[in-house]
């Protein structure tokens, strides 16, 4: 038996998982959680930040440049799906299947509104000729609060195909 201290703000959901384990998944602040499996033989416990992979672009081919159409929200709270966290952008990351005989660039771009899109830069990227992956981590990169939007905007287009473009972030608060 385990007795486990927690506050009383905190969110618990129980579930049975196999071999008569009980497992306690316990949200402590919003971008916190702690797992707990229990049976009378054992206590383990484990813990998870809240860091997320958002693709901003997947298999996509721009054919001109300038911003894409799609606007990716920025994840709130895992623990409730609703509170608002500050994010830490921590890579920027491209990719694609047929590298180019040219370079390419994109910005990634960020808008607080509510409203139509409205534009602040965040990070670029530059894909050089005759590769096949570009990646940014030393940017000195804004923070994102839950809620923003996120879009890659292309820059210098070059002939390489089948884009795959994310963005790396991690919970602040």
């Amino acid at each position: 038996m385990a007795i486990v201290y927690y506050p009383s703000n905190a969110s618990v959901y129980t579930r049975q998982v196999a071999g008569g384990l009980t497992e306690q998944t316990i949200g402590l602040t919003p971008n916190t959680i702690f797992v707990f499996s229990t049976s009378s033989m054992a206590f383990t416990s484990s813990y998870a930040a809240g860091g997320r992979s958002m693709v901003l672009c997947a298999a996509y081919t721009p054919l001109v440049t300038g911003p894409d159409v799609a606007e990716v929200y920025v994840p709130y709270s895992l623990v409730d799906g609703s509170s608002s966290l500050s994010w830490s952008i921590k890579r920027l990351a491209w990719r694609v299947q047929v590298s180019e005989s040219v370079s390419s660039s994109i910005y990634i771009e960020r808008s607080t509104t509510t409203g139509s899109f409205s534009a602040s830069y965040v990070g670029s990227l530059t894909l050089n000729s005759n590769s096949y992956e570009a990646y940014n981590t030393t940017g000195s990169f804004q923070y994102v609060n839950s809620g923003d939007k996120l879009r890659f905007n292309v820059i210098q287009i070059g002939t390489s195909t089948n884009w795959t473009i994310i963005t790396e972030i991690s919970s602040v608060t």
